[in-house]
């Protein structure tokens, strides 16, 4: 089989409550990418699902990746399926998550074999390995792909505010605070504290027991100041990013770019960046797919994993709390090299 032929070829691990957006997901990417199994938790919408597609149906995650090796697995299930099989050094592939496959550092270290210390990272991984990527995520978008080199545009930026929310149908809380910290940590280094709240009463520790709306203030030592905003509670989506420098101002959206100079002026514009902002999950997930089979995507500084986790976990402590925490003492505790 051709490397065009096998990057082509995807497979689906979705639940119930997703299955849905993710046949819309699979209607928008057409017939440039040809899925040949669908699996999930046993459900009447994921039997569906792989009926409507003519599709084998699997109930085991690991028996559907050795029946069907491919370039690209979407998952969008929140549950621990795809965890292990991102650490494996056979068939190496690309998983898209809708919902992050970690839901705390423990579970990053039992897929690493229980081993400590070393930096995984979101995005391209070393020649043998697979590849994690948050699905839709915003440094995929339209708008960031065609938005001027952010390593030199935000070169001493001094305020970065970053906006994302959507329905829990389409994604969870807890998969749009590891989206934005994904990107956060791209552009900044690991913050000092993070000081957060929520709309909702937080209980337990996992992750994925977040929803409602979440409020981030986060303070780096380089005087940089950033705030974040998510939540699962809107009908539709919305996402924009703003970051502010001493000489520039950009302003980003889903779909378009804006960028001020010092004085004001326009320096750079497509679209409308504050009015391109409300583009549904599903469109900006089959535009990622694509691009990562046409290998159009422009690779991004990798965030370490543990550090965008360790921000999440920071996140929902503080939240519960009231008070500020140090994602470094978090990563600390852990026991990983900074």
């Amino acid at each position: 089989m051709s490397d065009v032929d096998e990057r082509s070829r995807a497979i689906v691990w979705v639940d119930a409550f997703r299955a849905p957006v993710v046949g819309r997901i699979i209607d928008r990417v057409g017939e440039t990418i040809d899925v040949v199994a669908v699996g999930g938790p046993p459900s009447s919408e994921v039997d569906t699902l792989a009926t409507n597609l003519g599709c084998p149906r699997y109930d085991d995650l690991r028996r559907m990746r050795i029946d069907h090796p491919c370039g690209v697995m979407l998952a969008a299930a929140e549950d621990d399926g795809p965890t292990a099989l991102v650490e494996q050094h056979e068939n190496p592939f690309t998983l898209l998550a809708l919902e992050p496959p970690w839901r705390q550092l423990g579970d990053l270290h039992d897929a690493n074999n229980k081993t400590r210390g070393g930096r995984r990272r979101v995005g391209p991984a070393p020649t043998g390995q697979s590849t994690y990527e948050p699905a839709g995520s915003f440094l995929s978008c339209e708008g960031w792909q065609r938005a001027a080199d952010p390593s030199e545009l935000l070169q001493g930026v001094e305020l970065v505010r970053y906006f994302s929310a959507g329905p829990r149908t389409s994604q969870s809380l807890f998969g749009r605070l590891f989206e934005a910290w994904h990107l956060l940590l791209t552009l900044t280094e690991l913050p000092r504290t993070i000081d957060a709240s929520c709309s909702r009463p937080i209980s337990g520790d996992d992750l994925r027991s977040l929803t409602g709306s979440l409020s981030v203030h986060v303070r780096h030592s380089g005087g940089i100041c950033a705030s974040l905003d998510v939540s699962d509670a809107t009908g539709a989506s919305h996402r924009q990013l703003q970051a502010i420098g001493p000489a520039v101002e950009l302003a980003v959206g889903d779909r378009g770019y804006r960028l001020w100079g010092a004085t004001g002026e326009v320096l750079e514009t497509q679209g409308d960046p504050e009015c391109d902002t409300t583009v549904p999950i599903e469109d900006l997930v089959a535009e990622h797919w694509q691009r990562t089979f046409s290998r159009n995507a422009a690779p991004a500084r990798a965030a370490p994993l543990e550090q965008v986790l360790a921000c999440c976990v920071a996140t929902q402590l503080s939240a519960r709390t009231g008070e500020p925490e140090r994602p470094e003492a978090i990563l600390t505790m852990e026991n990983w090299s900074l």
